[in-house]
């Protein structure tokens, strides 16, 4: 009890609105604009550029990329012309995160000479927790309840159904609940049990090689320490964070059509070995991680999906086919998880069997980890 009271006076919970963070609402080619033509700008080797008119609140203090000349302000566009070829455009806003965008998220493949582009970026009015342990702190961010179809799309599973067998579409509603903005850190971990299991990376490196019971245990000490009833997210829950939540834009990796933009994974030529956290671009909910670094636990059994729409599930797969296994999803950095870039995808899924829970078998757990969740009902005020 004396360590458990120790704990909890180094917790402290601040409830609050985080410092406002901007997200692209659109981008999209405007062909019956003539202003590209009739305010027509040549860069160094005489190409005619593109322009970007970006629509926002708020000023911005730059811009980097292919860029020509300052921006220019013109009433409540700000003008930007960048070099025909570009693929994306890095915005400075003033008093906010640095963020980039990507053309080809947006279906534009790179920018065209004369043409025209709207980009228009909205404030992203997110609420999260923030929670420290020590000098460790961590966000966790309200995923406000909803409907989704869960699974893989009968698309896919019609080409090839092998992919879906196991996991066919089915309609899922969920109540709200909070999400863990990144996968559980080593620092996180080391302020909450006192030791890793596995060689020390650093406090931003999402943690890996836990056994479930070590997790078991690491929940409850944190628990312990809150006063809160964090958890691993059901394979429901993940997906539908993975996926945007409300806010989702149907992308098949979780914020990207792009893997590369939002996912640390094997054979993307990053040496196979895990990275910092928050190290790539956040998805709609402004979620890390949520595709590679390392995969990540969920309390589900491994088992097949019943294709009839469910509330709050908390097996999503009914325990009949691989008992003795737990989920995985997300993909990682290590071959012996999820090892293909389609392994990443949202929707994807795989498994760690019970006899490698184990610390002697802790090489077949390298690359997996896990992310926290509340339910909305239990979160303390």
């Amino acid at each position: 009890m004396r360590i458990i009271l120790c704990f909890s006076i180094l917790l402290s919970l601040s409830i609050s609105l985080q410092a406002q963070k901007l997200k692209v609402k659109s981008f999209t080619p405007s062909p019956m604009d003539i202003s590209a033509s009739q305010y027509e700008r040549k860069n160094s080797r005489g190409e005619v550029c593109a322009l970007i008119k970006l629509l926002m609140v708020g000023e911005i203090d730059g811009v980097e990329g292919s860029t020509v000349g300052r921006v220019e302000n013109r009433g409540t566009e700000k003008w930007i012309y960048m070099d025909p070829g570009a693929r994306m455009l890095g915005i400075i806003p003033a008093g906010s995160q640095n963020f980039s965008v990507r053309f080809d998220d947006y279906g534009v493949e790179h920018l065209e000479s004369k043409n025209t582009y709207v980009l228009t970026i909205v404030a992203d009015n997110r609420i999260a927790k923030t929670y420290s342990v020590g000098n460790v702190t961590f966000d966790m961010v309200k995923v406000e309840g909803g409907k989704f179809l869960m699974g893989v799309p009968k698309e896919l599973e019609m080409n090839n159904p092998s992919v879906g067998f196991s996991s066919p579409q089915h309609r899922v509603t969920l109540s709200s609940y909070w999400i863990g903005e990144t996968e559980v850190t080593q620092g996180l971990w080391k302020a909450v049990m006192g030791n890793t299991p596995i060689e020390w990376k650093g406090d931003d490196y999402p943690m890996e090689g836990a056994t479930w019971d070590e997790c078991q245990e690491f929940l409850k000490r944190l628990n312990a320490i809150s006063g809160n009833q964090f958890r691993m997210p059901t394979e429901a829950e993940w997906e539908f964070a993975a996926r945007g939540g409300n806010e989702s834009m149907g992308y098949k990796c979780s914020g990207s059509n792009d893997l590369t933009a939002v996912a640390w994974y094997s054979g993307d030529g990053n040496g196979n070995e895990v990275h910092p956290v928050k190290g790539k671009k956040p998805n709609e909910l402004w979620l890390y991680d949520m595709n590679g670094n390392v995969a990540e636990r969920c309390s589900d059994w491994w088992g097949y999906y019943e294709a009839f729409p469910q509330t709050n599930p908390q097996e999503a797969g009914r325990a009949k086919d691989k008992k003795d296994s737990r989920v995985l999803r997300g993909g990682g950095f290590t071959y012996f998880i999820m090892t293909d870039q389609s392994d990443c995808y949202v929707y994807s899924r795989t498994w760690v069997q019970k006899k490698h829970e184990k610390a002697k078998e802790r090489n077949w757990l390298t690359g997996v980890g896990m992310r926290l969740v509340l339910s909305d009902n239990n979160v303390k005020q």
